[in-house]
């Protein structure tokens, strides 16, 4: 087995639709490929070989994403995640308190992105808001995934994804063996790129249009995206105030935006040219292909990244 499952059926309360923002005519066009991982390496377990910690793992994938790469969450913080589902674990493997405990009972995805907006993570940033996006419509997780960044996706897995991982895309073949939590960082024209058991790979077109998951069946069952206050200074108005009217609308709350932003991230200890690498991971991101003369100065960052193995 590749990893552990996790991730629990969607609760499917009142949400957010990122239609929202599509349908107010403020997104961006998004470009035909994209990879927001591009250049970083290192990815870490923090736990889901043992645990159903899936969900706060991808809570660490994202947040390491969210600054460039240059910090990542601990497995200290990624157990302080799960347990606020799941507050008995603890990782005395064998014990009533551990993996594969009743006390190791998985997370939903949902509750924990309310979480992470009313109290925030354990690395000190809450997060703003969320919304839903519609997982079986492509160009609308592309269009999600180029404004935000990455998307959260909650699966169906296989054995036969297990079989193949991380060598071929996930199809819908095979056994559903449980339901997971990945992270979306990329696409082409026909695949969605992920990042999930310490690997990068892909989702075939059919696995994350498919309609199967809705009964239980392999694919993708739940895509979300995620307002952090790293994104907030790049919102146009009019992105923020169909974001507002939404929140009202959901929620009967008002958006709370940040009075200022994050501050700056702490690098990993030991992590080489982290301050240059939190400049370049943009660039190569296509933030700047528009600006004359700046293909030079990407191809350059994306070589430099590539030989320093971020």
């Amino acid at each position: 087995m590749t990893g552990q499952f996790g991730r629990r059926p969607p609760k499917n309360a009142p949400a957010i639709p990122f239609r929202a923002v599509r349908d107010a005519g403020v997104l961006p066009p998004h470009p035909e490929s994209y990879d927001s991982i591009s250049g970083m390496t290192g990815w870490l377990m923090l736990g889901n070989a043992q645990a159903g910690d899936c969900v706060a793992v991808t809570w660490a994938t994202i947040r390491r994403i969210m600054t460039h790469g240059v910090t990542y969450p601990s497995l200290d913080m990624v157990t302080e995640v799960y347990k606020t589902q799941n507050p008995d674990f603890d990782w005395n493997g064998g014990s009533r308190t551990g993996p594969g405990s009743a006390a190791d009972g998985g997370m939903e995805i949902q509750t924990l992105l309310e979480h992470l907006v009313k109290v925030g993570g354990p690395d000190g940033v809450k997060a703003i808001a969320f919304a839903k996006v519609d997982h079986t419509n492509l160009e609308e997780l592309k269009a999600a995934l180029a404004t935000f960044g990455c998307l959260w996706l909650g699966v169906n897995v296989t054995d036969v994804n297990q079989q193949e991982f991380p060598d071929q895309p996930w199809t819908t073949d095979g056994s559903v063996e449980g339901g997971h939590s990945i992270t979306g960082t990329g696409y082409d024209a026909l695949r969605v790129l992920m990042e999930t058991w310490a690997s990068e790979a892909a989702l075939a077109d059919a696995y994350v249009t498919t309609t199967k998951a809705a009964n239980g069946g392999a694919g993708v069952e739940e895509a979300w995206v995620v307002l952090w206050p790293e994104h907030a200074a790049g919102l146009t108005d009019a992105q923020k105030a169909a974001l507002a009217a939404a929140y009202m609308e959901v929620t009967g709350k008002t958006i709370v935006w940040p009075d200022a932003p994050p501050p700056a991230p702490v690098p990993i200890p030991g992590y080489p040219d982290a301050a240059l690498a939190a400049v370049a991971h943009p660039w190569v991101r296509h933030l700047h292909t528009s600006i004359a003369g700046n293909s030079k100065m990407r191809a350059a960052l994306k070589t430099w990244l590539a030989e320093k193995g971020l």
